[in-house]
């Protein structure tokens, strides 16, 4: 009892990746690696040996690899397994080898030292770059020299990834390396110091449904394995060895949300309607193909986009055509007969692949993006979308054109898009019936909606991005986080422009931004008239609760009432006190009604 009464008791900050609270044990990954790493020079009559050595490490990590990737294949798909297919192309680099070669040959290092000179030295060069997507291939180099290094030095029978019991994951930097080799059963939480929202931990912690934390800053030294943790990753605290009051409290709270989550997972094959019989569609937003099952088990509708950026920022080369049509095939047979949207590349802004250079400058988020961008690579976007073309002859797949600014943009798109229809006729390769839609994202697609929706067949509302844009206020920046707010009037007069010219038009209409997963913001879009709604599979039951107890009605007398307000504090309010009855408080009602 002293020994528990001598732990630290801290109260940490960071930044919210994965919504809940989990109780549990620490198991702390370090993966800085082996603290000291051996160094002195060797004889010349040592030399042959300590190549041996490398090469045999080498041999045993690549046959590592490869059984993790064959796993990752089986499990998650092809997509997740491309960062370990990157690190296998890292171990074959000859100017990675033949470096660490000549430092034992010529410098006469030992393996160890010279593994880290060079590890070292290339992860410092990708690291110092501008560009997002060699910064990470520096993490990757970090990554596969750990694990060489461990082959080296360490006991190879040890199983460090072996849990026991569930227990709250920490370390420095969560890499893949850690998270895919852990039993995914026997983890509670995540915590990190470098984690952020898109990182690969986060990813699976929200498809796992289990809280995650980052952005913890000086984790190191702070929390020791089998310390006590509380997470609340809705609000990015984490408590290390808390007292008993905070401990109850927190167990009161996850007791609450776990019956909740029971309680909404009996909606599951209910109906999205209102409490007066208006169907709301609800589809799911996926990142890849191992998403799709999460969106089936949460009942999506569909998938409502289908972000395809991955596999180009993970890649050093552009993924061919046969991987994307792949891919694509993959996500439209596991949804079918429900339907995928599928968003052509959208990158730009502060990520870039390397195989799609562009001039520099100084703000690109009003640079090259989306459709522009394309435009200026034609040949990759054709290849994308004789791919998609390809992939509709097996389910029923739509295509979407990110961040169209105006009429022309659109227009050339389409034209690229009957090219790469007219090729695969010629090729005699089949393909289905792909309808053609925009993402509304700039002010300049808003004014000329009329317009563009002449030559769509949906319309599609990005939230972010356009909330972004109409604010003038970087959607990434800490410093202006409390001026983001789609809850803007601005933002809402512009939402309830969009879906009245698409209802005149007769054309479809969806929200796929993050609002859509908004428990507050459900009954403002239902009331403006959106009928589709795209959000992360997590959030589906708990959308579909506050329809199945709101009338259309109500919506609209909300809707109206927030059309009126001023300020995005007083829109908040008045969506804050509609729907604070609207919880799963009550039994499900019954699919017959």
């Amino acid at each position: 009892m002293a020994g528990k009464e001598k732990r630290k008791l801290l109260e940490l900050r960071g930044f919210p990746i994965s919504p809940g609270v989990a109780i549990g044990k620490a198991a702390v990954f370090d993966e800085a690696g082996p603290e000291e790493v051996p160094e002195y020079r060797i004889p010349p009559s040592r030399v042959d040996a300590e190549i041996s050595r490398f090469k045999h490490a080498l041999n045993q990590t690549r046959n590592d690899l490869a059984t993790l990737i064959k796993r990752i294949e089986e499990d998650l798909g092809e997509s997740e397994a491309a960062i370990f297919r990157v690190q296998l192309s890292v171990m074959d680099d000859p100017t990675v080898r033949s470096d660490i070669e000549r430092l034992i040959v010529e410098e006469r290092y030992n393996v160890e030292s010279a593994l880290s000179l060079t590890i070292e030295k290339f992860s410092r060069l990708l690291s110092s770059v501008s560009n997002g997507v060699l910064k990470e291939r520096a993490s990757d180099i970090r990554d596969l020299g750990r694990q060489l290094l461990a082959k080296l030095m360490f006991d190879e029978s040890a199983d460090l990834w072996n849990l026991e019991e569930k227990v709250v994951v920490v370390a420095r930097n969560l890499s893949p390396a850690i998270t895919v080799r852990l039993d995914r059963d026997k983890i509670l939480a995540f915590v990190a110091d470098s984690l952020g929202p898109t990182s690969h931990a986060a990813i699976l912690a929200r498809s796992l449904e289990v809280p995650a934390v980052g952005a913890v800053r000086n984790l190191a030294g702070l929390i020791a394995p089998s310390d006590i943790l509380v997470i609340d990753g809705s609000s990015g605290l984490v408590f290390v060895n808390p007292p008993k009051k905070t401990l109850d409290h927190y167990r009161q709270v996850k007791q609450k949300a776990d019956a909740r989550k029971r309680l909404l997972a009996k909606l599951v094959s209910l109906p999205s309607v209102t409490a007066d019989g208006e169907e709301i569609q609800l589809m799911a937003n996926i990142g890849k193909a191992s998403e799709v099952a999460a969106a089936i088990k949460a009942g999506a509708a569909g998938v409502g986009l289908y972000r395809t950026e991955f596999p180009f920022l993970s890649h050093r080369e552009m993924p061919s055509e046969h991987e994307q049509f792949a891919m694509y095939r993959e996500v439209a047979e596991r949804i079918a007969p429900a339907g995928v949207t599928i968003r052509v590349l959208d990158v730009g802004g502060d990520k870039f692949p390397p195989y799609m250079p562009v001039p520099s400058d100084t703000n690109p988020y009003l640079g090259w993006r989306g459709v522009r961008l394309l435009l200026r690579h034609k040949e990759i976007f054709k290849t994308q979308l004789r791919a998609i073309l390809r992939a509709s002859h097996y389910g029923s797949v739509s295509v979407l054109y990110p961040v169209v600014s105006g009429v022309e943009e659109l227009r050339m798109a389409r034209m690229l898009f009957e090219e790469a229809a007219a090729e695969l006729h010629d090729e005699k390769i089949p393909f289905g019936q792909v309808l053609q839609g925009a993402m509304v994202e700039v002010p300049s697609a808003v004014v000329m909606i009329n317009q563009l929706l002449k030559e769509l067949d949906f319309l599609s509302v990005g939230t972010n991005d356009l909330t972004q844009y109409i604010l003038a206020i970087n959607r990434n920046s800490d410093s202006l986080a409390p001026f983001f707010d789609p809850f803007h009037p601005a933002v809402l007069h512009v939402l309830k422009t969009l879906v009245r010219a698409a209802l005149h038009a007769g054309k479809p209409v969806s929200i796929c931004g993050e609002m859509a997963g908004d428990p507050l913001a459900a009954p403002l879009l239902i009331g403006m008239g959106y009928r589709s709604l795209s959000m992360a599979p997590a959030s589906i039951l708990q959308i579909k609760d506050i329809i199945r107890s709101s009338s259309l009605k109500e919506c609209r007398r909300i809707a109206h009432d927030a059309l009126k307000k001023e300020t995005a504090w007083e829109v908040r309010s008045l969506l804050e006190d509609s729907t604070s009855e609207l919880t799963a408080t009550t039994t499900p009602k019954d699919s017959s009604e």
